[in-house]
């Protein structure tokens, strides 16, 4: 571990050109690297996730158990394996392990009663009167709702994923075909993607309402993620999804356009208590992971508050397109520790207010506290 701790070390000083008096942890904020030891923990908890998910898996039955109850202390012992489930116990809390594949092929049958609206709208109609907008989506609920069979049902999901207290929520209004609503929200003081949340209240959704409507013949979801329609749209659903027995029509819903439903269910995902059960998957355990070491550190280095402060975010040298010394220049720039070399050409621009503006385009020097 040691020395592939080195290997990183010396293989970032490489990329940037900064010298040794770089702190190592500004040269992983620049491309938002984790350590070996974190990116190990990362690592050994999605194999466990994986043996998990994989019913044929010759681990599967162990990690069922491990992850289900922990060994008496006397049969406890050490490895990878036991290790990864023993911190994924602790990590979950009261959440579960996802037992399948969150993703896999829709089947032939089920993809031949899926109808996609996607391209109706845009994010442009944003710049629209919210009534023209909510006007004209209600338009195309009516037309929908007339070429499919009753009972029929609305739904309008939304999620809210906030990163600087983790909360991941979701909302979903139902309206049926005499106007009536009902409404779910919930959520779990955990960081999910944008994606998964959408999942998430999609799946409250079918579950509020098939309850409501057993024998339900048709339902209309509406979601303002195109990136979650477009995988649909692919051949890709989650398995809970591949027994549906209704009509389904996918309809791309533009957020904070001033469609009303969407406008409810974007409140509800922001307004839920964090009080729901979850199956975690693969992804959402990484997220998590990766989350919990972030908060451990410290306020980080000197370089790191420096890079912060002036708009610098976590992995912006990964984003540069910059290459070769301009690079370099850039890198040492921003960490404020400059080898001869990076110095020269920091003159020969014009000074280090003219190089900062020419290679990062950030904010002025001039405008930087006195001390800085």
């Amino acid at each position: 571990m040691d020395k592939l701790e080195r290997i990183q070390n010396s293989a970032l000083r490489l990329a940037t050109g900064c010298p040794r008096q770089t702190p190592v942890t500004a040269l992983r904020y620049m491309f938002d690297l984790p350590s070996i030891v974190d990116l190990h923990e990362v690592l050994r908890a999605r194999a466990v996730c994986i043996v998990a998910s994989d019913c044929g898996h010759p681990l599967h039955d162990f990690v069922d158990q491990a992850l289900a109850r922990a060994p008496l202390a006397r049969l406890q012992r050490t490895g990878w394996l036991r290790d990864g489930t023993k911190a994924l116990r602790g990590l979950c809390g009261r959440h579960k392990i996802r037992r399948s594949h969150l993703w896999s092929a829709t089947p032939p049958a089920t993809r031949c009663r899926w109808t996609f609206k996607i391209d109706l709208f845009s994010r442009t109609d944003r710049e629209l009167p919210p009534h023209v907008v909510n006007a004209m989506f209600e338009e195309v609920l009516a037309d929908t709702s007339s070429e499919l069979p009753q009972p029929l049902v609305v739904l309008a999901t939304d999620s809210s994923v906030t990163t600087s207290t983790p909360r991941s929520g979701w909302g979903c209004v139902m309206r049926e075909s005499d106007g009536s609503l009902q409404t779910h929200r919930g959520g779990c003081n955990l960081r999910l993607s944008s994606m998964r949340a959408e999942l998430e209240a999609i799946f409250r959704g079918l579950d509020l309402a098939r309850s409501a409507h057993p024998d339900l013949a048709a339902c209309i979801i509406c979601t303002d993620s195109q990136s979650l329609l477009r995988k649909l749209e692919s051949g890709s659903a989650p398995p809970e999804w591949h027994d549906l027995p209704q009509q389904v029509v996918w309809v791309y819903c533009p957020g904070h356009a001033g469609v009303q439903l969407n406008d409810r269910a974007d409140h509800l995902a922001g307004s839920g208590s964090a009080s729901d059960y979850l199956e975690l998957g693969t992804q959402d355990i990484q997220l998590i992971i990766r989350d919990r070491q972030l908060s451990s550190r410290d306020d980080g280095s000197w370089e790191e508050r420096r890079m912060s402060e002036r708009g610098l975010q976590r992995g912006w040298a990964a984003k540069s397109t910059s290459r070769g010394r301009a690079a370099h220049t850039m890198c040492q720039l921003a960490t404020g520790t400059l080898s001869r070399a990076a110095l020269t050409r920091v003159f020969q621009l014009g000074g280090a207010e003219a190089a900062w503006g020419q290679l990062l385009g950030l904010r002025r020097l001039t405008t930087l506290p006195l001390d800085q």
